[in-house]
């Protein structure tokens, strides 16, 4: 077997390690530690890409359509799919491998057109145009949410990427008010469920939707809760605007009452909190709606 076969079938095995099958350990031993990445869509080095996959959905996918060698480089015709995007990515990477591992990349990269949206009346890629990906709405995504709260994992894969959750009148209290990304989003709701209020949720009988479109929804939704600290049981109303974009929770702003939330997490209730100042913020200093 030439150089060149083997080296395309060593990026191949790659691709599909970290992509597909997303065995990050297996992985390290194609990417080199001083990985060196030109994308425009990805930080740099490779914990850079492997912590863009790790934030992909459970559906992301990467296809090979062609692979061409010269010498040390290597070109990919490929698709990815599955990452909650209205149209796959038709990906041109170029990896340059150095000492038996990636060590540079380049990518060129299109919208996969339909067949409404191709000129030429072919595919991009394969044989066939792809299917029309249905984006799910946002009361659907707001349904969801509410449906698998607290398990943070469960709520942050319905976030966009770089999307945002924001409780700003937690001010008050004295907890965080705005988590954007997915960690970060995670990260609240683990703490909202496993330290305050250990088995908090929303039943479907207790979500009033009140304004629906397609890209925003504004509902009401009421849980009964015990807090941990407290052992007392509130019955919590919030108030979310949600906004989707490609699928996915782009902005949650959620309204509550911070008093009620006092007296139950705290146990002298409000009587616990700071002392009023001359001037007081009912949200974070410089909040911008």
């Amino acid at each position: 077997m030439s150089t060149e076969e083997k080296n395309k079938n060593f990026v191949l095995e790659a691709f599909d390690t970290l992509f597909n099958k997303r065995d990050y350990a297996a992985a390290e031993r194609f990417w080199s530690p001083d990985y060196i990445q030109h994308s425009a869509y990805i930080a740099p080095g490779r914990e850079g890409l492997f912590d863009l996959v790790k934030a992909a959905p459970a559906e992301f996918r990467y296809e090979n359509g062609l692979a061409v060698a010269s010498g040390d480089y290597v070109v990919l015709h490929g698709r990815f799919s599955g990452f909650g995007a209205p149209a796959n990515w038709i990906v041109v990477d170029i990896v340059r491998i150095e000492n038996g591992q990636l060590a540079e990349h380049w990518d060129v990269i299109q919208d996969e057109a339909t067949r409404d949206g191709s000129k030429s009346g072919l595919p991009m890629f394969g044989d066939s145009f792809p299917k029309t990906i249905a984006m799910t709405d946002a009361k659907t995504l707001l349904l969801d949410l509410l449906a698998v709260i607290p398990d943070g994992k469960k709520c942050a894969a319905l976030f966009a990427e770089d999307g945002v959750l924001e409780l700003p009148f937690l001010h008050s209290v004295g907890i965080p008010t705005r988590h954007q990304g997915r960690e970060a989003i995670a990260k609240f709701f683990d703490f909202v469920g496993g330290t305050l209020y250990p088995g908090f949720g929303f039943s479907p009988e207790n979500v009033t939707v009140l304004i629906d479109t397609k890209d925003q929804v504004f509902a009401e939704y009421l849980t009964d809760a015990r807090a941990a600290a407290t052992g007392r049981l509130i019955h919590h109303l919030f108030a979310g605007r949600l906004v989707a974009e490609g699928g996915k929770i782009k902005l949650l702003r959620e309204s509550l009452n911070t008093v009620a939330a006092a007296q139950v997490l705290n146990p002298n209730g409000v009587a616990d909190l700071a002392p009023p100042e001359a001037e007081i913020f009912s949200v974070p200093s410089g909040y911008e709606s």
